[in-house]
């Protein structure tokens, strides 16, 4: 007999307009889900691992939730070749399953899950954990598109797997020609080994920004911190980011701020504590 979870209440989640993948091959199960998580946008069924990757293939999900026992392809083979392709291994997965031994779980983990819950399980602990992993993958599309600041080199947020492989080279290659100005994404294609198209399609995914948006922003963010030292000219500051006129580099660094580069560095000697 099919083991269904109790639910209080659905939640309102402030993440709405998402794309729910689920995945189990009893019918009961995934009505529930999909009435349980349907606050969170469009939840998609599908009965098996198989048939969940042709879902995938045809419109890619924000997230996929899967039981680990199915016929045809079980969910952690279905887990393993999304982590293992290029194209979905950025798609948060949860596992559900009856096995829920330490063994078990580490199963999953070792997979590359990013959740699991054993059944039967508490809905709301689901919900929180959708809206947990959601908010984590839109913080860091986020992480290179405002004027957060970190000292020293630019470095890469926390990923997982291939990913953080990935964006570990293209950080390094940016930083490691920060003063270039001919450093474009054909230049940065070539050196990380990856087509345009693939390139564009994974910066995408991952932070919403195109690769030469990705390159502008890390450039700005580091001219950012040397604006805080007041005895480095702006100009010289626009050449030693990879600017080839200052013209250019304020125009960037304005629509980037809101605010000038003479502004800014006056903006943050204010802020800076006075010596007594």
């Amino acid at each position: 007999m099919t083991q269904i979870p109790h639910s209080e209440a659905k939640i309102n989640s402030k993440n709405s307009s998402l794309r729910i993948l689920v995945v189990d091959d009893d019918a009961e199960i995934r009505s529930f889900l999909k009435d349980n998580l349907s606050g969170f946008g469009k939840v998609t069924e599908a009965t098996n691992g198989e048939e969940a990757m042709r879902c995938v293939m045809e419109k890619t999900p924000d997230l996929i939730i899967s039981d680990v026992v199915m016929p045809c392809m079980d969910g952690l083979t279905l887990l393993k070749t999304l982590k293992s392709n290029v194209d979905t291994n950025h798609i948060p997965v949860i596992l559900l399953s009856l096995k829920n031994d330490v063994s078990d779980r580490m199963a999953g983990w070792d997979k590359g899950a990013d959740g699991y819950i054993g059944k039967p399980f508490i809905v709301e602990e689901l919900q929180a954990m959708v809206d947990n992993l959601i908010d984590n993958r839109l913080r860091l599309k986020g992480k290179f598109s405002g004027t957060q600041q970190q000292d020293g080199k630019i470095e890469a947020p926390e990923l997982k797997g291939n990913d953080r492989m990935l964006i570990d080279k293209i950080v390094n290659q940016i930083n490691d020609h920060l003063e270039d100005p001919n450093l474009n994404v054909g230049k940065l294609c070539q050196e990380v080994g990856l087509s345009r198209a693939h390139l564009n399609r994974k910066m995408k995914e991952l932070f919403g920004l195109t690769p030469s948006e990705f390159i502008r922003n890390v450039r700005l963010r580091k001219a950012c911190e040397l604006l805080r030292q007041s005895d480095v000219d702006i100009s010289q500051i626009a050449y030693s980011v990879g600017f080839s006129s200052q013209p250019h580099f304020s125009t960037a660094f304005k629509h980037f701020t809101g605010i000038s580069p003479t502004e800014y560095r006056q903006k943050k000697s204010d802020e800076a504590p006075q010596m007594t």
